[in-house]
């Protein structure tokens, strides 16, 4: 696992407020979410995903695809500052590959990383902001 860093400049143009952008979820069995806005300045957002793909011929989980998927994040978005901070916890579950050379299946996941950004809006509407983010501690 390696860190990465990613800088981004994009338009944020989306209905909805602080803590909503008003966009339907399509959520499935073994599946959640929730955002909770603790006040006017900061927001809680988790979810978890269990995915239960079985391949048809063996019954296993299906190569490569997590069984459990989780995230937990903070964010800070002070409506009389220009700046914003988020810091996110996600957690991948078991995780299955079969190797070659009669080695066999190989169970490896089950590890946390972090993710930690900041942003500065570019106007006082909020439309323009610059992102800049570190991903996978």
């Amino acid at each position: 696992m390696a860190a990465s860093a990613s800088l981004r400049l994009r338009p944020v143009s989306r209905p909805g407020g602080p803590t909503s952008d008003s966009i339907p979820a399509r959520l499935s069995n073994g599946e959640f979410v929730v955002n909770a806005a603790v006040n006017d300045d900061i927001s809680l957002n988790g979810s978890f995903t269990f995915n239960e793909s079985k391949n048809s011929t063996n019954d296993l989980q299906i190569n490569r695809v997590p069984e459990q998927l989780a995230q937990a994040s903070l964010d800070y978005h002070p409506m009389n500052s220009m700046f914003g901070f988020t810091a996110a916890l996600n957690y991948v579950g078991e995780v299955h590959d079969t190797l070659g050379g009669g080695i066999g299946r190989k169970e490896y996941g089950n590890y946390v990383v972090v993710d930690l950004s900041g942003r500065v809006f570019l106007d006082n509407d909020r439309h323009h902001r610059f992102d800049i983010g570190v991903r996978n501690l």
